[in-house]
Parts: C-alpha cells; sequence; structure tokens
C-alpha cells in the first residue's frame, strides 16, 4: 500500500516581494472600495482574495468576492433576472404594436 503523503513538500508561506504587505493590502482594499456597491458586505473576502493573490487586481478581488459571497450574488441574479424581464416585455410590447398595424 502507498503512502500519498509528501512529506517533502514545502508549505511554508513565502512572502512575495513584489505583493504588498497585508497593511498595504488592507489600505488599498479599502481606498478601492470606499464607494462600490456591496463593499461593506464582501470587504473581508475581497481582502483575503488579494492578500492570498487568488485575485491578481483589487478589481478582479471586488467581482470575484461579489459573485460568490450568497447574498450579493443572489441580488445581481435577481438585478439580472428583472432587467431580462423589462427587456422582454419591451420587445413584446414593439412586436404587438408591429402586428396591430
Amino acid at each position: 500500500m502507498s503512502d500519498n503523503t509528501n512529506d517533502d513538500v514545502e508549505y511554508d508561506y513565502m512572502p512575495d516581494p513584489a505583493h504588498p504587505p497585508d497593511d498595504v493590502c488592507a489600505k488599498l482594499v479599502d481606498e478601492f472600495g470606499k464607494d462600490l456597491e456591496f463593499f461593506p458586505e464582501i470587504r473581508k473576502f475581497m481582502f483575503e482574495l488579494y492578500r492570498s493573490r487568488w485575485s491578481k487586481t483589487l478589481h478582479e478581488a471586488y467581482e470575484t468576492a461579489i459573485w460568490a459571497y450568497p447574498i450579493t450574488r443572489r441580488l445581481l441574479i435577481d438585478r439580472e433576472r428583472q432587467s431580462a424581464a423589462a427587456m422582454w416585455f419591451e420587445i413584446g410590447k414593439q412586436k404587438s404594436s408591429e402586428q396591430s398595424n
């Protein structure tokens, strides 16, 4: 029976000199998000995405966070549905008026 553990793999965190330290990341996230919708709800998650380098940019961290966080995702999906329904309603009105002429 084989052992699937890799004891020789190094998992220690190695800081990236090009990436800002945590306190600078937090300031960057706060500055970037201060006027964005949903920022209070997703701030911590956005910070973790950016700090961990999962997201390469602040914009990517914000977009990932709002779509990954269940409450904001539900709101965004509801908005998309309402927008699509309004669009189809307008198309239906146009077709109806074209047919009656």
